[in-house]
């Protein structure tokens, strides 16, 4: 709540704080999401976790967390829509 108080403060004094604070400067790097779609990053348990989802078809809800947080704020900085692909593609789920 307090975060959308602060938008609308600053909105009326003429500021756009969605603008200036949420917008991500995403990567695009596709090489570095099939590595990590494929269990090929380097870190063995991002690796570990990605090869258990594509072999067992599911992951612990941590684990699920850990994959997510390192493809968009670890090493990657790659969107979470991009994951969310992934993940749909392997799980034929929505």
């Amino acid at each position: 709540m307090q975060v959308r108080s602060l938008g609308i403060a600053l909105r009326k004094h003429g500021q756009n704080i969605e603008h200036d604070i949420f917008q991500i400067p995403w990567d695009k790097n596709a090489e570095a999401l099939a590595k990590w779609a494929n269990g090929r990053t380097g870190f063995p348990w991002i690796d570990a976790i990605m090869t258990q989802l594509k072999e067992e078809g599911w992951i612990h809800h941590l684990a699920r967390h850990a994959v997510a947080c390192f493809l968009t704020r670890g090493d990657l900085w790659i969107s979470w829509e991009e994951g969310m692909k992934v993940h749909t593609a392997v799980l034929g789920v929505y």
